[in-house]
């Protein structure tokens, strides 16, 4: 009996001992070994990667998310075999798709951890983990994703590899969507989970969410109406601004060429170019009403006032030309008219420096402010640098460059009763909990002109659109008050390029009390099949306010149907299109406007390919025939009343 309770604390000292004994050497002789091991796992813990914000519209859609997702990553250590090695470069290489010896030469190097792959599919990554091939393990990253593809690309921009903002809203709010640097050491439990040693000076990990002004509704409608009539009329590009002119707030702003922010990287650098901030051009015609406005409130002009023009000014020695010889008209109606034989001798009624003041003070020559990077300020040279035409040929939109969020700003300006508003992109910012900790209110940066003036302009501007040059930028049953222009470009060497123009229309709705204001421009579109703002501009305005208006629940006042574009053949009844055993019925587009046709081919398996725009003269194929599935439709548009109704006065 003693020699069993004996053997029994014999045992039990010894396993002591032992336990002290590996104290010993863990806490004395290989205390350094530990602390390495430890600071690897504390290096392992630096890795975690922290969840970016999410980015919402006004509405709380969401824009784009974090998704988690797997990537791969390796210790060197555990494959010292060379032939070990070998096999499983092999192995990976056939699902990674990344060369053997890439893998081989990370699997030798000497620290213990590195990379094999970063962010890869749920498919790859299980057929990675069912091989359980020691010395691999997946680390947990964040994948940014953008649920409406191309929608707001501009806008939001993109993320890099590790996750940092490279482009748009990413970029510039990259440290808010980011969060706050973490202090602190980790250890990861033997479960894999992330432990902290201390007290941490911030205990949360993921960033802070960003809710933008823009509407992913009205975004859609100025990225479909900008794509569609850009293809329309073979233009190189388009941009546009939709704001709400009371608070500056940017309701939507897009580009054409566009790209999708989930795969960046296969777009050119030429298609993520954001032109609605960087591109300069110049007005044309649209500077008439800036212009225009600066002279009424200085009291130089009244709109009943009387002008001749001849169709052509001298002015320094050089001819100016207008579209043709308006003869005798009042101000207002040269206004509708586009007559730049009158906008030049308005002009040169000002001063030099008011004239140049007062366009600074619109927000022209400096940029505007809006929260993203890559913004150009245009050109707007100092009175100092003005030659004896400046003061006339600024006055239709020449020897000055804007930007199209320049122009929008501007225009909102207009519309408000003469407050330069800041613009703003992002209505708030959210922790993640929810909570906003940073809001963004409305900000005038100055009063331009005094509120009279800009009704006086606005009424004038009314009518462009019911009857001048900007009809189809009309509105059924509201008012509207707009501009057009078609402006030159300049060559390399100086001096302006035949057949080559920019098409350009500025506007507000209603025009009595404006919830949209806009600016569009559409880049070099092909001169054989229109050029001037009022065919290829104006349209893309009365799509976009009339599906916004819409979709805003905007009641009508009780403004008179001043729409030129849609005939009565449009009410008559019509072929709508069906599908019949595997084919479609082509539906009767004659009759119906660019926006209208694009909704009823949206609603059939085909393409659709239009030519100009206005109201619908031509299909091919015709109504009623029968066409196999994602068969082509070409339509030909043209304005009513043929586009020598709607040209403005380009200047040259």
């Amino acid at each position: 009996m003693k020699f069993r309770v004996y053997l029994i604390l014999f045992f039990t000292m010894a396993v002591f001992i032992a336990v002290i004994g590996r104290l010993f050497q863990i806490q004395v002789l290989e205390r350094s070994k530990f602390q390495e091991i430890s600071m690897h796992q504390n290096e392992t813990a630096k890795r975690f990667e922290r969840q970016r914000g999410t980015i919402y519209d006004r509405r709380g859609r969401e824009l784009a998310v974090s998704v988690k997702i797997r990537s791969l990553a390796a210790n060197p250590q555990k494959f010292t075999d060379p032939l070990e090695r070998k096999k499983v470069s092999k192995t990976l290489s056939e699902l990674l798709g990344i060369s053997e010896e890439i893998l081989a030469d990370k699997l030798s190097r000497p620290n213990e951890f590195v990379w094999l792959a970063r962010k890869l599919n749920d498919d790859i990554a299980d057929s990675i983990a069912l091989l359980n091939i020691h010395g691999l393990f997946f680390q947990t990253e964040f994948q940014r994703y953008y649920p409406h593809d191309s929608t707001a690309a501009h806008i939001l921009g993109f993320v890099g590899l590790d996750d940092a903002g490279l482009e748009g809203i990413e970029r510039a709010m990259d440290d808010e969507l980011k969060g706050p640097e973490i202090e602190g050491n980790f250890v990861l439990d033997p479960m894999g989970n992330l432990v902290p040693r201390g007290e941490l000076k911030y205990r949360r990990f993921d960033g802070h969410s960003i809710h933008l002004t823009i509407d992913l509704t009205i975004q859609s409608f100025l990225e479909t109406a900008l794509k569609l009539n850009a293809e329309a009329y073979g233009a190189k590009s388009a941009s546009g601004v939709v704001i709400d002119p009371a608070t500056g707030e940017i309701l939507g702003l897009a580009n054409y060429p566009s790209y999708d922010p989930n795969f960046a990287s296969k777009y050119e650098a030429d298609a993520r170019r954001n032109r609605a901030i960087t591109d300069l051009f110049e007005p044309g015609s649209t500077f008439k009403v800036f212009s225009g406005a600066l002279a009424l409130g200085q009291g130089v002009v009244k709109p009943e006032d009387t002008f001749y023009c001849p169709g052509v000014l001298r002015v320094a020695g050089f001819s100016i030309k207008c579209h043709k010889a308006h003869g005798t008209l009042d101000y207002r109606r040269a206004i509708e008219a586009s007559c730049n034989v009158t906008a030049m001798l308005v002009a040169q009624r000002l001063d030099p420096n008011v004239m140049y003041h007062g366009l600074r003070s619109f927000g022209f020559g400096e940029r505007t402010g809006i929260e993203l990077q890559g913004e150009e300020e245009g050109v707007l040279r100092p009175v100092k640098d003005w030659s004896k035409l400046s003061l006339s040929t600024l006055a239709i939109g020449q020897e000055i460059s804007v930007t199209a969020i320049q122009l929008a700003m501007a225009t909102g300006a207009m519309a408000n009763g003469g407050r330069l508003m800041q613009p703003r992109l992002i209505r708030s910012i959210d922790n993640s909990g929810g909570k906003a900790i940073r809001t963004y209110p409305p900000h005038v940066r100055t009063q331009v002109i005094p509120s009279g003036i800009s009704r006086l302009m606005g009424n004038i501007m009314e009518g462009v659109v019911s009857h001048g040059t900007g009809q189809l930028a009309a509105v059924k049953l509201f008012n509207v008050s707009g501009k057009t222009g078609t402006g030159q470009i300049s060559g390399p060497t100086g001096g302006y390029m035949k057949g080559h123009y920019n098409a350009v229309f500025i506007g507000w709705v209603p025009s009595e009390a404006p919830v949209l204001a806009m600016a569009i421009v559409v880049r070099e579109p092909d001169p054989s099949k229109g050029y001037y703002g009022g065919t290829v501009a104006a349209p893309i305005f009365g799509w976009i306010a009339t599906e916004a208006l819409r979709y805003l629940h905007i009641i009508s006042s009780s403004a008179p149907d001043t729409s030129s574009v849609l005939p009565a053949t449009v009410q008559a009844p019509r072929q709508s299109g069906a599908v019949r055993e595997g084919k479609v019925v082509i539906p009767d587009l004659i009759g119906l406007t660019l926006r209208e046709a694009h909704e009823l081919i949206s609603t059939l398996p085909l393409s659709f390919k239009p030519l100009g725009s206005g109201v619908a003269v031509k299909q091919t194929p015709n109504s009623g025939e029968l066409l196999p599935l994602d068969s082509v439709v070409e339509v030909e548009f043209q304005p009513p009343g043929g586009i020598e109704h709607y040209a403005e006065d380009v200047g040259e």
